[in-house]
């Protein structure tokens, strides 16, 4: 029953986004409008992670084990802190991104976008979930967002 609720709200996301047709969309009354990034991502080292805004919600920006990460807090946790995993392309098009945020999922991203899907980049995400689930006490069972060659990964 739950798969069916997120497929139902990612297509009313996605029709709402596609209806409109300014620059800046909002795919439902409580999430705030996709801003354009009007500066480069901050850049995190092993030593200093970054917190920074990301259209209205706190990210978190770290290495780990040398790659980029990025963790989006929701304004408030859904039961069980469900979780989106943005496979590639961060921050093109996020009108699901979002709508899962103001619904209380929180929003993930590891940048292992040159491997193309090999066994060394499924193998940094084995270890990026293991932290996400024992760290950060993210659910378990991770929805996945796979666009365009991100599918690879999904």
């Amino acid at each position: 029953m739950k798969n069916i609720v997120l497929v139902v709200l990612l297509c009313t996301a996605l029709s709402a986004a596609m209806a409109q047709r300014s620059t800046v969309t909002s795919p439902s009354p409580s999430a705030p409008a996709a801003q354009a990034q009007t500066t480069a991502d901050p850049v995190a080292t092993s030593a200093t992670p970054v917190t920074d805004d990301w259209n209205g919600y706190t990210r978190h920006i770290f290495q780990f084990e040398g790659r980029t990460c990025y963790i989006v807090d929701p304004k408030w946790n859904a039961t069980a802190k469900p979780w989106l995993w943005r496979a590639r392309f961060w921050g093109h098009r996020p009108e699901v991104d979002l709508a899962l945020l103001a619904q209380g999922y929180h929003l993930v991203y590891m940048d292992v976008s040159e491997m193309l899907g090999n066994q060394e980049a499924v193998d940094h995400w084995n270890d990026f979930y293991k932290l996400l689930t024992t760290t950060y006490h993210l659910n378990r069972k991770a929805e996945m967002e796979g666009m365009s060659r991100g599918g690879l990964y999904v």
